[in-house]
């Protein structure tokens, strides 16, 4: 008995060495604690900065939130001559976007007649009240632009070639998407660029009741509307047919990730793009056109030496409306009345052109005679 308990001592013993064995050799543990994966944000913030007839509006005026409950127009008693400018800045929080606008209009109405818009010469057929929400004359006659701002309220001499609409309440505000910053167009550099996460940009925008024209002020010397918006208003030219119209319109800032979306149009139903040929120079190949109205770009392989161009070889010819560093472009030319040019919608007009060599690796302007 005693040998057999001296042998369970001995052999309980040895394993207890074994285990203070095992644990004394080298080792090293390394932990990764709370792995985490956070999904990023892309959130519009938008303020305005707003002036009504060379006065601060403070009812159009507020700092960068969200939309809901604010108005860009809210004025109720128009008369001819009556002007407004808005600087709209845009800031994305806190990724790069690309960045889309709306205006969509939902009624140009003349919801009563009075005795003045009647008679001859004015709106004769003036019929109110009816179901008919078009029927108006209010959306002619104001006239609007919009521009690439610096954010000092002021339309500047370098801010001219910046506008990128032009026209009356009823013609731009079609409900289309306006490009403000997608893969074909930026309005502030005229090319391919997001809007960069946390950074703010400015958009003008001015309206006369009646004729607007531009009277830019010098660039960088813009002080505020008060002293002088850089456009000037005339409304005596319109009659009584505008008396008593309402126009409303909703306004819409869309923003979406810039990337892995480095395809995103604004409106792809604005977007022309297709293959046509340039009818006086038949041994071009066929031209591949894409762009929006205010820039084109030109893909195309000529089958014969013609002008700068070279047999075999292709090019990229892009085609920009008042660029704003025209030094930097090969030249200007009449935009012509044949396919594919007509497509830009400036036939007629004189705008910019470079040409690239992508025949190449690594493609070079070409000289430009």
């Amino acid at each position: 008995m005693g040998k057999i308990l001296f042998s369970l001592i001995t052999t309980l013993a040895v394993l207890l060495l074994a285990t203070d064995l095992t644990r004394s050799f080298f080792s090293d543990t390394e932990v990764s604690n709370n792995n985490t994966m956070v999904s990023g944000k892309i959130d519009l913030l938008i303020d305005n900065d707003s002036y009504y007839n060379g006065q601060k509006s403070p009812k159009t005026t507020w700092q960068k939130t969200d939309l809901d409950g604010h108005l860009f127009f809210d004025f109720g008693d128009l008369k001819p001559g009556d002007w407004g400018e808005d600087t709209i800045s845009l800031r994305v929080e806190d990724n790069d976007a690309w960045v889309c606008l709306k205006v969509d209009l939902k009624k140009d109405d003349d919801f009563t007649c009075t005795e003045p818009e009647t008679v001859e010469q004015n709106d004769p057929s003036c019929s109110e009240p009816d179901d008919d929400l078009f029927d108006g004359e209010l959306g002619k006659n104001i006239h609007f632009i919009f521009w690439a701002d610096d954010g000092d309220n002021v339309l500047e001499t370098d801010e001219i070639d910046k506008i990128f609409k032009k026209g009356t309440a009823k013609n731009l505000f079609s409900s289309s998407n306006w490009m403000v910053s997608d893969s074909v167009f930026n309005i502030w550099q005229f090319s391919p660029k997001a809007l960069v996460g946390s950074e703010t940009y400015f958009i003008g925008k001015a309206w006369c009741f009646g004729n607007l024209s531009l009277v830019p002020v010098a660039a960088g010397q813009g002080v505020s509307p008060e002293v002088n918006p850089g456009f000037v208003c005339d409304g005596s030219g319109l009659k009584n047919s505008t008396q008593t119209d309402i126009l409303e319109a909703d306004i819409e800032f869309y923003s979406v990730q810039s990337r892995n979306n480095s395809n995103f149009v604004c409106d792809s139903n604005w977007l022309l793009e297709g293959v046509g040929k340039d009818q006086n120079n038949p041994g071009l190949g066929a031209i591949k056109y894409k762009g929006y109205p205010t820039g084109y770009e030109f893909w195309f392989t000529p089958n014969a030496d013609i002008w700068i161009y070279k047999a075999g070889r292709s090019y990229h010819n892009y085609y920009g409306v008042n660029p704003p560093n025209p030094a930097e472009w090969c030249g200007t030319t009449v935009v012509p009345n044949r396919p594919p040019y007509n497509m830009t919608g400036h036939t007629f007009e004189t705008v910019y052109w470079k040409v690239y060599d992508v025949t190449d690796s690594e493609p070079g302007v070409l000289k430009c005679s």
